[in-house]
Formats: C-alpha cells, structure tokens, sequence
C-alpha cells in the first residue's frame, strides 16, 4: 500500500523527479495503467428494489396480515383499504429515498477534493480523481 511507503519509495517506484513531477505523457501513462484516484461507490438501487425494500418493515408486515384477515372474513372494502395505505407508504418511501439520493449526489459533484502537484516543474492544483 502507498501510505506505508515513505515519500522517497514511492518517487522511486514511479520514476519521478521530485523537483520536476510528472509530464503529461507520463500522467496519461499512469492513469491508463492504474485508472482515476476515485473510490468505487455502492450500485444504485433501482425504484422496484426501493420499492421493496420499503416492505421489509414489522408495521408493513402488521398492516399486510391485517388486509389478509380482513379479505378472509369478507371485509373486502377494509383490505383494500389496507393495502392501498400499504402502497402509498412504500409509494412516499421511494420518493423520498430517491429524492435523498439525488441531494446527496449533487452535493459530491459540488464538494470535488482538490490537491496540489507539481507538473512539468510547476505547483498546480488539480482534482484528486487525477492524481
């Protein structure tokens, strides 16, 4: 791992020159072979899986055994009640998660780490996905 390494070991091991840094070539080089400096996020959920995971919830369980009672002895008037009330939750709970999702990703977009590196003898800053 990089960050056991001293300084020196990892100037060593990529070929660079402290005083110079790294030359375009060389960065296109080390992005190909070694890919962005980005951490791989968690799959995003799709809306059925949301929706489902909505369900995994002891009052949901309560409320779809009740329609179930209710649809076995008649009632069908209060089931459908019941499982509409069970929808619009789960219905609401995706929304909201989607919606969640959506600020959070725009609030990464906005909050890009930068760093500074030395290129071609200069001091520039650059994303840290670059680097």
């Amino acid at each position: 791992m990089w960050f056991t390494k001293s300084q020196e070991e990892v100037l060593k091991e990529f070929h660079v020159d402290p005083a110079q840094g790294l030359s375009p070539e060389e960065v296109s080089s080390h992005l190909e072979k070694y890919g962005p400096n980005k951490l791989k996020g968690k799959p995003k959920k799709s809306l059925i899986a949301m929706f489902f995971a909505q369900m995994k919830d002891m009052l949901i369980y309560v409320l779809l055994g009740a329609a179930l009672i209710t649809l076995l002895i008649g009632e069908y008037t209060d089931s459908i009640i019941i499982l509409l009330v069970v929808f619009l939750n789960a219905t609401i709970g995706v929304v909201q998660e989607y919606k969640a999702g959506k600020a959070i990703e725009a609030l990464q977009k906005m909050t890009t780490p930068k760093c500074l590196v030395r290129r071609n003898g200069k001091v520039i800053e650059i994303n840290s996905e670059e680097l």
